[in-house]
């Protein structure tokens, strides 16, 4: 039985991990297509501490955080995909009661 190793595989992304210390963010990279390298996409949440319970804030940033990663494994890329709009519409749909 042989082995195959592709030596030209590159990652196409490292997925979304939310980080909640003195600020709140979701972290991920995508490839670069331009680069040829993995590049950082961060979403800052600090300005909706104020406005959302820390509960409905923790889902919300989930939410965000489930649907990135969605998307990257599907094949869509931030830097190159027309169709991702993942970020925009979601942050557009946020009520604040």
């Amino acid at each position: 039985m042989n082995t195959v190793i592709n030596n030209d595989f590159e990652q196409q992304y490292i997925p979304a991990r939310i980080v909640n210390k003195s600020e709140i963010y979701i972290i991920y990279y995508a490839y670069h297509p331009v680069e040829k390298r993995l590049k950082a996409k961060k979403i800052r949440f600090n300005r909706l501490v104020g406005k959302m319970n820390k509960t409905a804030l923790d889902r919300h940033v989930r939410k965000i955080a489930n649907d990135i990663n969605v998307n990257l494994a599907a094949g869509r890329n931030p830097f190159i995909s027309s169709t991702w709009h993942t970020e925009k519409r979601l942050l557009e749909q946020m009520h604040f009661s």
